[in-house]
């Protein structure tokens, strides 16, 4: 029995990676330093991407629980002298420049990585809908020649998007910032 003793619990299940990340990261931001996060997921791949982006932050990732059909993953915020300041990806784009790029049809792809629910709801209207969670297992399928524009809610899920565009050799990338939250444009449902 773990003795960990989280202060917030984050479910998980059936996301797959990125979001556990994506998710840690605005808990982290809610917590005080030094305290613990739990986050039950089932992604295999859970363990290696959070231990990974924990030695990128200098968080603590403390352990792992099997929990019935879930794994219990328990990261330490770490104190704020030690936390590496995340970097964003470098190439961004606003909102305005997005709009002057539709307006002007400029010739880019619009991925939208928000949950298809969110996408239903309100979405650039030449925005493609690729969930965060979908991106890696859709990436072969992308034209590594075409400069794609990446935009969620407010530009994280965008940014781990982008990032994983990048390692794979897109070189024309660039994160939509703010993202939807703050769309003054056109949406369509």
């Amino acid at each position: 029995m773990n003795m960990v003793q989280p202060v917030k619990t984050l479910n998980c299940i059936d996301y797959k990676c990125p979001l556990p990340q994506v998710q840690a990261k605005e808990a982290l931001g809610q917590i005080e330093d030094m305290e613990i996060i739990e986050i039950l997921t089932t992604d295999v791949d859970a363990e290696k991407e959070l231990k990974k982006w924990t030695k990128q932050t200098g968080d603590f990732y403390l352990s792992t629980e099997k929990k019935g059909d879930h794994v219990a993953h328990f990261i330490q915020k770490a104190p704020s002298h030690r936390r590496n300041e995340e970097k964003g990806f470098p190439k961004v784009i606003s909102n305005d420049e997005l709009a002057q790029q539709l307006l002007h049809g400029e010739s880019f792809v619009l991925l939208d990585v928000r949950e298809e629910i969110e996408f239903i709801i309100g979405h650039i209207s030449s925005a493609v809908n690729i969930p965060l969670g979908d991106v890696k297992d859709q990436i072969d399928n992308l034209d590594k020649e075409q400069t794609y524009y990446m935009i969620c809610r407010t530009g994280n899920r965008s940014d781990f998007a982008c990032q994983m565009l990048a390692e794979k050799g897109f070189s024309n990338v660039y994160n939509v910032l703010p993202g939807m939250s703050e769309w003054d444009g056109e949406i369509v449902d």
